[in-house]
């Protein structure tokens, strides 16, 4: 519980320092706006989604759909070290 407090500490600075960081102060509430956007939306439709996808094709079906969504985060990072010439090493 004492990881997941102190982990979601951490995202909670990085949320608002990374964008900083990364794009600058210049438009700094617009790019916020447009960063929270597709996670607001997701968070209002999540619950329904996955309820028609447990119940229309089972659990295993929504383990799958996760799983999968998963690697997004990490396919838009790689995307993003690239566009800003940061090495990963």
């Amino acid at each position: 519980m004492i990881a997941y407090g102190a982990g979601n500490g951490l995202w909670s600075i990085a949320r608002g320092a990374l964008p900083l960081a990364v794009f600058g102060p210049a438009g700094y509430a617009r790019t916020m706006g447009r960063l929270a956007t597709p996670m607001l939306i997701s968070s209002a439709i999540a619950p329904s989604a996955g309820a028609w996808i447990i119940d229309a094709f089972g659990a295993s079906a929504m383990l799958l759909v996760l799983a999968t969504l998963s690697t997004v985060p990490l396919g838009f990072a790689v995307l993003l070290f690239r566009m800003t010439g940061r090495q990963t090493s």
